[in-house]
């Protein structure tokens, strides 16, 4: 560390613990006949991303030469895992028949609409996993540039190797294929990631161009700054990146107070009028199997995402007919009772930030988000009911 008898050692050493820097270098960096000072440095505020550093004698000076080796090895990020069914190999004939024997009536047997429905839940989800397995996927956002379909199929193969080996048991011989196949297809990958950013830096022909492919090695990017904010007050552009901090923070804390200020006084004596029931009833809803069915197959899009309860519409229109059968007591129930599941409620809800001036909060974001099958079939028959 710098020489606190030093004015200037202490003024390094105060900026150095200010902005939590690190010297890195801890021997003397010149050494004469009667002292040993420590006069070159390499400063930085993460020395875990250096493999070693240290300062060596070459000679030609009283300074050592110091150098510090970073470590770029590139941080390899978890991939995205979905789950994903094979409607290739299913047997639609076995699953429709497996559905039709399947107790629905249970459903039926509770008071609570909740309870309901999670039992149906439960069965459905039941049937399709014996007749239509569910299994991981790896996906991946975007493809190495350097990994082609002979790498590919050459990381296929290594996967049906350890499968089997694992299949196998204890089995020494299938799991030294493994293992061969496995190292094979690592120094292939090595090489080919070598080989590509090797070129790529043969071709750089400035330091710009260098220190670019070199940030896209260790995967740094740079943030994107916030665009200009027009303060409607004012009527003025604010460019700094505190005052826009400032301007939406302050906006964001006073939003509730300035749209209050427009709103009439609050009658106390309306607090003392209770409403019990808010949502318009009907007193009552024929349905019947063939209303049940053509709403069914209006909403049932296969290109629909399912929702958290994993009730995908392309398993709806794979069924037909058969899941008419195990929805009709269900929505019978919805309207008998005037109430719908707490499931259908819910929703993955995706924020969507909208292009507008700061005028109201909703306007920050739009939020969307994915309704189920079953919960859009039961709307549909109130749209309509008669």
């Amino acid at each position: 560390m710098p020489d606190s008898s030093n004015i200037n050692g202490r003024r390094l050493k105060n900026i150095m613990q200010s902005f939590d820097l690190k010297n890195v270098i801890s021997g003397p960096t010149r050494v004469t006949d009667h002292s040993e000072s420590l006069l070159d440095l390499i400063i930085t505020s993460q020395p875990s991303k250096l493999d070693k550093s240290s300062s060596i004698d070459i000679g030609i000076s009283d300074h050592h030469l110091v150098y510090a080796v970073l470590r770029l090895a590139r941080n390899k990020g978890k991939p995205k895992v979905i789950l994903t069914k094979n409607y290739k190999v299913v047997d639609s004939d076995q699953l429709k028949l497996q559905f039709d024997l399947a107790p629905w009536h249970i459903a039926s047997t509770f008071d609570d609409i909740d309870d309901s429905f999670y039992t149906w839940n439960y069965l459905y989800n039941n049937v399709l996993k014996r007749n239509l397995p569910v299994r991981e996927v790896k996906v991946k956002d975007k493809s190495l540039p350097w990994i082609n379909s002979s790498f590919r199929k050459q990381m296929n193969l290594r996967y049906k190797l350890l499968k089997n080996a694992k299949a196998s048991g204890g089995d020494q011989v299938k799991w030294l294929q493994y293992r061969n196949k496995r190292n094979e297809v690592k120094k292939l990958l090595r090489n080919a990631e070598s080989s590509s950013w090797h070129s790529k830096f043969k071709e750089s022909k400035n330091p710009k161009d260098f220190w670019k492919l070199t940030n896209q090695v260790l995967r740094k990017h740079k943030a994107k700054p916030i665009r200009p904010v027009i303060d409607e007050n004012n009527d003025v552009i604010i460019t700094d990146n505190f005052s826009k901090a400032e301007y939406i923070n302050d906006f964001l804390i006073n939003i509730c107070e300035d749209l209050t200020n427009n709103l009439e006084p609050l009658d106390c004596s309306l607090l003392l009028k209770f409403i019990y029931r808010v949502t318009p009833t009907i007193s009552s809803i024929d349905l019947n199997w063939d209303e049940v069915r053509s709403k069914v197959n209006k909403t049932a899009n296969p290109r629909k995402a399912s929702g958290p309860d994993l009730v995908l519409a392309k398993d709806i229109k794979l069924l037909g007919d058969s899941v008419v059968h195990s929805l009709l007591p269900l929505f019978k129930k919805n309207f008998d009772d005037a109430t719908f599941s707490t499931d259908w409620k819910l929703s993955r809800v995706v924020p969507i930030f909208k292009k507008a001036t700061l005028v109201i909060v909703v306007n920050f974001y739009n939020y969307l988000g994915s309704s189920r099958i079953a919960d859009l079939s039961s709307m549909e028959f109130l749209k309509d009911p008669f």
